[in-house]
């Protein structure tokens, strides 16, 4: 698929209320997780370190991703609200949900519990997000999906 059609996939871009807070509504296809990378490396760069900026970039990778295999249906979307500033960044990533409804405390749960926390899969929430931000928090969200919302404080930039 070309990049100009990747591109239009992004629909309904909504400036919020802040000028470095931005709103979009895109497909639920692990192919737009590309374009949103370099999306996030370019409007982010001004505000953190680049070493803060890629880890929170693989953060909003991985929560990207998780919305997609694990909380979408076919032809669903995956809302998500950035946001930058001097020293700070944060995203909220929130699927629609999929067949199996899911809830956010046993996704915790469920992940504290994994005997083997090196072998693949069942990691990213609750080990890979909390070590790449300064906090996160998961809940339910209105659609029946799940909302992941992270942030990360940086020192001063020299």
């Amino acid at each position: 698929m070309s990049s100009k059609a990747n591109q239009s996939r992004i629909s309904n871009l909504k400036p919020q209320n802040h000028a470095n807070q931005l709103y979009l509504e895109v497909q639920a296809n692990l192919e737009m997780a590309r374009i949103l990378r370099s999306f996030l490396d370019i409007f982010w760069d001004s505000f953190v370190p680049s070493k803060d900026k890629e880890k929170f970039i693989l953060a909003f990778d991985e929560a990207f991703t998780n919305a997609v295999k694990y909380g979408s249906k076919k032809s669903s979307k995956v809302r998500i609200n950035i946001q930058g500033e001097k020293n700070y960044l944060s995203f909220r990533v929130e699927d629609e949900g999929a067949l199996k409804k899911i809830k956010a405390k046993e996704i915790l749960n469920n992940s504290k519990n994994l005997p083997d926390k090196l072998r693949k899969g069942q990691r990213g929430i609750s080990i890979l997000i909390p070590s790449l931000c300064s906090g996160f928090k998961i809940e339910n969200n209105e659609w029946g999906g799940i909302s992941i919302e992270a942030w990360k404080e940086s020192e001063a930039r020299s």
